[in-house]
């Protein structure tokens, strides 16, 4: 707000008028980070009360409530208060409309990043089908000596699922740890459908690319590969 909305750094000072028309100096001598406060200029009740005498009481009030109580205390407030037009919401909320555009440049950057890892799939589908072709030897010599070509399918793609789970769980991990502020703060919603619906994006995914390959490497006659040996 300091910054970017009066276009002053702490230590500036601000020129107002006064009710008498007078000019009065307020000078910024701290900031509130992520404050329900946003975009409000804080001064003492006195001074306040000296310049602005008409001004009698409070517009705006805060509560500190039992959560467990939250919506009792928010009715009965409505209801007593109905003739004073009293507004109620959460701090929460304030501090989430504050950074709405903040959340809506996070939630595209999110939708863009799935998109690049679902793309990024692709390289591993084609990074993994040439590894299955490098290893056709390999593959036919299993075969020669006994192995079904089911249970080598198996082996093989139980191998690459180790691979993509754990870089998912690492790929997880790094991200919660990456966002753990903002996990904290009550003003952060998690968009859990739309997190939920990429992860399994990206498994279903990564099952297919890991699929596709070992099965067209299993095609074939493996025993020819031997031939060459």
């Amino acid at each position: 707000m300091i910054t970017w909305g009066l276009k002053k750094s702490v230590g500036d000072t601000l020129i107002y008028l006064n009710e008498q028309g007078e000019k009065i100096k307020l000078v910024l001598i701290a900031g509130l980070n992520g404050s329900v406060f946003q975009g409000n200029i804080l001064i003492s009740d006195s001074l306040f009360s000296k310049h602005f005498p008409s001004v009698s009481g409070s517009k705006i009030m805060l509560i500190d409530a039992d959560k467990r109580k939250e919506i009792e205390i928010a009715e009965a407030l409505n209801t007593n208060l109905m003739d004073y037009g009293i507004q109620i919401s959460k701090a929460s909320d304030r501090l989430a409309e504050f950074y709405s555009v903040t959340n809506t440049y996070l939630s595209v950057f999110m939708a863009l990043g799935g998109l690049g890892v679902l793309i990024g799939t692709i390289g591993l589908g084609i990074i993994l089908l040439r590894n299955m072709l490098e290893r056709k030897h390999e593959l036919a010599l299993l075969m020669a000596v006994g192995y079904k070509k089911i249970e080598i399918f198996k082996l093989i793609f139980i191998e690459n699922l180790f691979l993509l789970v754990s870089g998912l769980l690492i790929g997880i991990v790094a991200a919660i740890i990456g966002i753990l502020p903002s996990l904290l703060s009550p003003s952060f919603n998690i968009p859990g459908t739309f997190m939920f619906l990429l992860i399994l994006a990206v498994i279903v995914n990564g099952l297919f690319w890991i699929y596709l390959p070992t099965r067209m490497a299993m095609k074939g006659i493996l025993i020819k590969s031997l031939s060459a040996e």
